[in-house]
């Protein structure tokens, strides 16, 4: 389960505030975090040894999905 509080702490402190295709404020923290996965170049499947987990973002105006690295956002 992500903690909402924690990335709205650190969205805050790198200036995020705003959708930024639409400008709405209205930025929903997914309560999961969502897992980005290198493809295996031989067998085009995906290689679960490589990746990255992310925290998902989802304006509540338009739809617009960004992703943010939970390591470096101190989640792991």
């Amino acid at each position: 389960m992500v903690d909402g509080a924690a990335v709205r702490t650190w969205l805050e402190a790198k200036g995020v505030k705003a959708c930024p295709p639409c400008g709405s404020e209205d930025l929903q923290v997914s309560r999961d975090l969502y897992a980005i996965v290198c493809i295996n170049r031989t067998t085009g499947g995906p290689d679960l040894q490589r990746g990255s987990r992310a925290v998902r973002l989802r304006c509540g105006s338009c739809g617009h999905i960004m992703l943010f690295h939970a390591r470096q956002m101190g989640l792991e």
